[in-house]
């Protein structure tokens, strides 16, 4: 996940590339029309190696303004994270698998 998360922040933090969309899309690319926040960073938390905080802004977009909508009205607005990679079944384990190359996408708001 670290390495994943550095060329993430590299790649698409750094460069103002990372783009999230409202909601969860079953796509993997992005779609710039439904784009409602940007994420600023991505930290590993230091109590806890398995847990990244990040830190996005909301966009004046369409989509973005339905999130402010949503937070000045009171309501919890959560993120999930999209991703690409290839399960691997586990050795010894019934339907238990890991993920292998994976690809941060995006983060989007659900």
């Amino acid at each position: 996940m670290a390495t994943e998360v550095k060329r993430y922040t590299e790649q698409m933090i750094n460069t103002k590339r990372a783009l999230g969309e409202l909601n969860h899309p079953t796509s993997a690319d992005v779609d710039l029309e439904r784009a409602c926040h940007l994420v600023e960073s991505l930290t590993q938390d230091s109590s806890n190696s398995n847990i990244y905080i990040g830190k996005s802004k909301v966009l004046s977009t369409p989509s973005g303004l339905i999130v402010q909508s949503l937070i000045r009205d009171g309501c919890s607005v959560g993120m999930s994270t999209r991703s690409l990679g290839k399960l691997v079944p586990m050795e010894g384990g019934d339907d238990v698998s890991r993920v292998k190359d994976m690809r941060l996408v995006g983060i989007d708001c659900v």
